[in-house]
């Protein structure tokens, strides 16, 4: 009988570790979101910068994305 008391004690007492051990698990885990959402406010991240890309033509150049492009010819007229 002594033998089954104890058990049940020691099982209680794990029960308990277990418990207390999540408990401890969720508070550092909230403690942790309360100050990284702190530092967050505190330090906003930088916003990013544009970019602008710069296209430079060449007027020699008769090609459009590959394709060659042509230009009217004058002596051929629709009218």
């Amino acid at each position: 009988m002594l033998d089954l008391r104890l058990a049940a004690a020691r099982q209680d007492t794990f029960q308990r570790n277990v418990e207390s051990a999540h408990r401890n698990a969720v508070a550092y885990q909230q403690r942790q979101t309360l100050v990284s959402e702190l530092e967050a406010m505190i330090n906003p991240p930088a916003e990013p910068q544009p970019t602008v890309a710069y296209v430079n033509t060449d007027d020699d150049d008769d090609t459009f994305c590959g394709v060659k492009v042509t230009r009217p010819n004058p002596r051929r007229s629709w009218w």
